[in-house]
């Protein structure tokens, strides 16, 4: 919790924030750990207004390159990010083909941002069903130092393979899952494609046709013949002369506290 104190002395009029949290890097900042102690601050400096209410503003980028923070953004508490779903992979004349695999998800909490100074993002498109499909794009934060979440692979076009999910190990952030991977062709039939990984953990495998399961707050895979789920499910494949189905695009939501 944190609460803001406007210092009411002649000709001044300025916010000081403080916090029970990370001390602030606000000029000549206090901490207080009880209302009572900022109400004894209060008597003894001549100071008012105290408010204790945080504003807390979530916010869904689906597209776009850039995030602009508010002027008076003190800090971002999360930000989440999810790959791309990778295509899943045409049929050939009577036999189906593979699904492509999960976009991955990672996410930062406590950034430090600058107010008013914009932060290079890209969000990862899903990938497009084909002859091979092709693979979901990465989202980042920064050009992927602060944050990337890596897109799922693309169904190649093969009889016994699948596309893999985006992998953790390839992802920046403090928390980080695997989407799930996709399943090869049954026979005539397609496989299903992998689910993204989101933050209640990684992404669920394809099972045969059935596309993977997400844990929530992510897409599941498509089925055979079907595209992924939003964010970031991956495409299925198709069966015998059907089309395979396209990956889901990633997204980054970010939470940020304002001071009123």
């Amino acid at each position: 919790m944190s609460f803001f104190i406007r210092y009411c002395a002649p000709a001044v009029s300025t916010y000081y924030q403080a916090e029970t949290g990370p001390t602030t890097t606000f000029a000549n900042a206090r901490l207080f750990a009880l209302q009572a102690d900022a109400d004894a601050f209060i008597a003894a400096h001549g100071m008012c207004a105290v408010s204790f209410v945080d504003t807390v503003n979530i916010v869904n980028v689906p597209t776009g390159t850039q995030i602009i923070p508010l002027d008076n953004v003190t800090t971002f508490l999360t930000m989440l990010a999810w790959g791309g779903g990778g295509g899943g992979c045409n049929g050939a004349a009577v036999n189906g083909r593979p699904g492509g695999g999960g976009g991955a998800f990672a996410s930062i909490t406590n950034l430090a941002v600058t107010p008013g100074i914009p932060i290079p993002i890209a969000i990862g498109a899903g990938g497009v069903n084909g002859v091979g499909g092709t693979d979901g794009g990465d989202t980042t934060v920064a050009g992927g130092v602060t944050l990337k979440a890596v897109g799922g692979k693309g169904a190649p076009n093969s009889d016994a393979l699948f596309g893999a999910g985006g992998l953790a190990a390839d992802c920046v952030g403090t928390v980080k899952f695997s989407g799930g991977d996709g399943a090869p062709r049954a026979a005539a039939v397609g496989g299903g494609g992998g689910a993204s990984g989101g933050p209640n953990g990684a992404g669920g495998n394809a099972v045969g046709s059935t596309g993977g399961a997400s844990l929530g707050d992510a897409g599941n895979g498509g089925d055979h013949n079907a595209a992924g789920s939003i964010i970031g499910g991956a495409g299925g494949g198709g069966d015998g002369l059907a089309l395979g189905g396209s990956g889901a695009r990633g997204q980054i939501r970010y939470t940020y506290r304002v001071g009123t």
